[in-house]
């Protein structure tokens, strides 16, 4: 028991600066889609009050944080690249692969901002009561 606690052990320090990557990134996964919903609100520029200047301010930091989403995953996709080369398996995060993880978050993402794009456009050519502008040839 005690040659497996420390190969336990080993394993733990060695897979540390991982996780601690691995828990940054997943922080501002959340950050990012809290400051998607921030952000469709647009009357948030023009609050006023005690909590408006605090809520700008943090929308602020999120935005800082969210900008080294890119970086962070790119490090974080060469290091379990590393790992799985060495270890000959793949890295198993919350039951399923972490590149996999990766690549699903960023399609969703990509997919819910699009339909935003786009329920935002149809909106404003259907709210303007106007036929779209013609074509100049």
């Amino acid at each position: 028991h005690e040659q497996y606690f420390e190969v336990l052990k080993k394993s733990v320090e060695e897979m540390r600066p991982l996780y601690s990557r691995l828990s940054r990134r997943e922080n501002i996964i959340q950050d990012r889609n809290e400051l998607e919903i921030i952000q469709r609100n647009p009357e948030r520029l023009t609050a006023r009050g005690p909590n408006a200047r605090e809520d700008r301010k943090k929308e602020e930091a999120m935005i800082v944080r969210v900008r080294g989403l890119e970086k962070l995953t790119k490090d974080l996709t060469n290091m379990i690249n590393n790992w799985e080369k060495e270890h000959k398996t793949s890295f198993i995060y919350a039951g399923e692969g972490y590149l996999t993880r990766i690549k699903e978050q960023e399609t969703s993402f990509q997919e819910a901002r699009d339909a935003l794009r786009n329920a935002r456009k149809r909106k404003d050519s259907a709210g303007s009561g106007l036929p779209p502008p013609a074509k100049v040839l």
